[in-house]
């Protein structure tokens, strides 16, 4: 037999694939993804099992085994659900209810699955061997049902056209030695008379051989024998019953004889047959099997159909018998029985395979419970150790940022001051280059966080890529400088407007070239170039002649605190979040980073590439906008700090730059200088020693709005929000650029309409 079928119906791939995999070897595998396409395939196909997922969209799985149940041709086919729902009673007695042979909960075991579905195929494919075998003896019978009439026929005509009966006799013994059944005549003592060329083919036995004897002493079976007697008996018994109506002076008359029928009779023609023509028939042929042994030992099935014919005085001349071989069908038979016997001791180990795997299923459940419990104890502890970790982050940032704003203003105002000597000067960059490296770096640690938390927010405007460029490469001029670096540019990209947050692009490219300066030795080289690529994005390139990256540390470049090796570390600073920040931004943007280098001390090429938009024609405001220029002079500020030292900087700076100073150093005082003096600004820390800077804005808002701004050391997303909700127009972070700060007055004073703006 060919390959049986078996349907998968399930609406998701990976299931059919997994299906796929398990019983691929099994059988030919026909798939569906729902319960049209399944029924669809029921029409055309015959399966010997469907395995039938219970949730589908449009029509669940107890839907569509309904309708395959109503289909008669359907209503025995083995169906078995595959579900990943709960272990629901109804469900499962709902699936039972619809015709279901099983229902198998996911996950599965493959061996489980495999060992059902086979024995379902086993069971089809001896199902569809005992329809053929059915059909065979169907066909058979039909044959000695044909047989039997054309017999019938024969003696119909034989009464009827007596004229022929001289070649009747020559045709119906042709018929019978030529017939494809078995033609037994045997006499009224039970011995063989006539044993046609079937009799003799199948047995081994010619008719010389077998004439007069008893027919259960040279073909049946020893244990056989008294049935076979039993059986002859009985329809002697009954032919002797018959009741006959044969006239007596019935004559017949031979084909060679003159027209005139009274010229020559059968009798005369025919002697030994005119007896039993005129004789009746039984109403009914008693029909038996036995078995029938060969020459050389075979045994055969015959099934037999017995008549008896009698003569007018009711005695009987002969019994006749015709028979066709069965021994297929009896071997069918047999072979179905041991099937049957096979297939309930398979039924009966598959039964206790399954129990046991059963047990071992609710162990696997009371343990995944278990670890499912554990699990969730780990994520609460887990999560609770993530919060402690975000507040220890904004803590270390308050604690590192605070001192820090104090030193960049003093670091600010000497800078400004032309008296202080040239050398001086180059310490005082020195101290704010490194005290702004402190804050990149305090801001790298909370935006990694942002990131891991999937809090990062892009303000996405209409950015130039090349404008940003030159803006990063001012920045690192004087470190450049002090190198000796030479740098070449070649931004060729005829287009290099992009959608972007100009912010966070900007510090990719500072990170770049940043660490291109960083990595490159003195009098080394740095190019960065851009180039429209064949996908409509343009690239950006960085390329150092610097320290270069080995080859194991190119796939792990791009994650947090990897620098390569601890050396890197003690010779060049940071923390190694620079690369990772990039990538995460550029993900952000939907762009790529990747990076190329061909080992040690070989340099490194970092390509930056985003989707290119059409540029647009912007149109430059005018100058003037209807408000006030921007002035210093006059404009009233409270500083409300607790540190000492960063109040006292912030006073002196600001009154530099033409600004009328107070400083308040606790909430309580700060209320009362308000009510006081009426103040043009308000720049406040957020941790005071008797309140918060939140307490004070809302006092302060609820007896003159008045624009402030928010100045902490807490730089995190919730801490920001936090601010804006209590009313600061602003937040900045510590430490603070003063051009920054100043700007932010200005434009707070000046547009008092404004939006609130924050920056880090």
């Amino acid at each position: 037999m060919s390959n049986v079928n078996i349907l998968l119906v399930d609406d998701h791939q990976e299931n059919l694939i997994a299906l796929d995999a398990i019983l691929s070897d099994v059988g030919n595998l026909v798939k569906a993804t729902s319960g049209r396409q399944a029924l669809r395939e029921l029409l055309k196909t015959e399966f010997a099992v469907i395995l039938l997922d219970v949730q589908m969209p449009e029509m669940d799985g107890f839907e569509t085994a309904e309708l395959i149940r109503e289909r008669v041709k359907l209503q025995s086919t083995p169906i078995i659900f595959l579900t990943a729902r709960d272990k629901d009673d109804t469900n499962v007695f709902k699936g039972y209810s619809v015709g279901a042979v099983d229902y198998i909960f996911k996950p599965f075991s493959a061996e489980v699955l495999k060992a059902k579905v086979s024995v379902f195929i086993d069971l089809f494919k001896k199902t569809e061997e005992v329809k053929r075998q059915a059909e065979l003896l169907g066909e058979a019978n039909n044959e000695l049902g044909k047989t039997n009439k054309a017999i019938g026929v024969l003696y119909t005509q034989l009464e009827r056209k007596n004229l022929e009966l001289h070649k009747e006799r020559d045709f119906i013994s042709a018929v019978i030695e030529t017939a494809g059944s078995f033609v037994l005549v045997l006499d009224s003592d039970g011995k063989i008379e006539r044993f046609n060329r079937a009799c003799q083919e199948t047995s081994g036995y010619s008719l010389e051989e077998v004439h007069g004897k008893p027919v259960w002493e040279v073909l049946v079976k020893e244990e056989e024998k008294e049935k076979v007697q039993s059986v002859f008996q009985f329809v002697r018994d009954i032919g002797g019953k018959s009741v006959l109506k044969t006239p007596p002076t019935t004559e017949y008359v031979s084909l060679d004889a003159p027209s005139d029928p009274s010229s020559e009779t059968f009798s005369a023609e025919v002697p030994e047959l005119n007896d039993a023509f005129q004789a009746t028939l039984p109403l009914e042929p008693v029909c038996r099997e036995w078995s029938w042994v060969t020459r050389n030992g075979a045994v055969r099935h015959i099934s037999w159909s017995f008549t008896a014919l009698v003569d007018e005085h009711g005695a009987v001349l002969y019994v006749i018998g015709t028979g066709i071989d069965i021994t297929g069908r009896h071997q069918a038979e047999e072979a179905l029985r041991e099937l049957n016997e096979d297939l309930e001791r398979r039924v009966l180990i598959r039964t206790a395979q399954l129990q046991e795997a059963n047990q071992e299923l609710e162990s696997e459940v009371i343990e995944r419970k278990r670890a499912e419990s554990e699990l969730s104890t780990a994520k609460d502890v887990a999560e609770r150790a993530n919060r402690a970790k975000d507040q220890f982050l904004a803590v270390l940032s308050h604690e590192l940022r605070t001192p820090l704003t104090p030193v960049l203003t003093i670091v600010q105002m000497l800078e400004e001051d032309p008296t202080v000597p040239e050398e001086v000067s180059t310490w005082l960059q020195s101290i704010r280059r490194n005290v702004e490296l402190e804050a990149r770096l305090i801001d790298d640690l909370l935006d990694l966080t942002r990131i891991s938390k999937g809090k990062l927010q892009l303000n996405i405007d209409l950015v130039g890529v090349h404008p940003l460029v030159n803006e990063v490469l001012e920045i690192c001029k004087e470190d450049i400088s002090s190198k000796k670096l030479t740098v070449t540019t070649k931004l060729d990209a005829e287009n290099d407007q992009v959608r972007a947050d100009p912010a966070r692009l900007q510090q990719v490219l500072w990170n770049l070239i940043k660490n291109a300066v960083k990595f490159t030795p003195e009098r080394g080289t740095i190019c960065i170039n851009t180039s429209v690529t064949d996908h409509d994005e343009i690239m950006i390139q960085v390329s150092d002649t610097g320290i270069g990256i080995s080859p194991k540390m190119l796939p792990i470049i791009f994650d947090a605190f990897e620098q390569g090796d601890t050396s890197i570390t003690r010779e060049f600073g940071g923390l190694g979040l620079g690369l990772a920040i990039s990538k995460a931004l550029m993900e952000a943007h939907h762009g790529t980073i990747r990076v190329e280098s061909d080992g040690k001390d070989k340099g490194a090429t970092f390509s930056v590439s985003l989707a290119l938009v059409e540029p647009l024609v912007r149109v430059m405001p005018a100058q003037s906008n209807g408000h006030a220029p921007l002035t210093r002079d006059g404009l009233r500020v409270l500083v409300v700090e607790d540190n000492e030292d960063t109040g006292v900087a912030m006073k002196l700076l600001l009154q530099r730059h033409g600004y009328r100073v107070e400083v308040a150093r606790s909430v309580r005082s700060a209320i009362a200088m308000f009510n006081e003096t009426k103040f043009d600004a308000v720049v406040s820390d957020i941790g005071l020693p008797d309140g918060t800077g939140l307490d004070l804005i809302r006092a302060i808002n609820a007896i003159r709005a008045t624009p402030s701004i928010a100045l902490s050391g807490f730089g995190m997303e919730q801490d920001i929000e936090k601010s804006l909700e209590a009313g600061f127009r602003a937040h900045l972070t510590k430490p603070v650029n003063f051009d920054q700060l100043d700007e932010t007055i200005q434009r707070l004073t000046s547009h008092p309409e404004m939006t609130a703006v924050t920056s880090r």
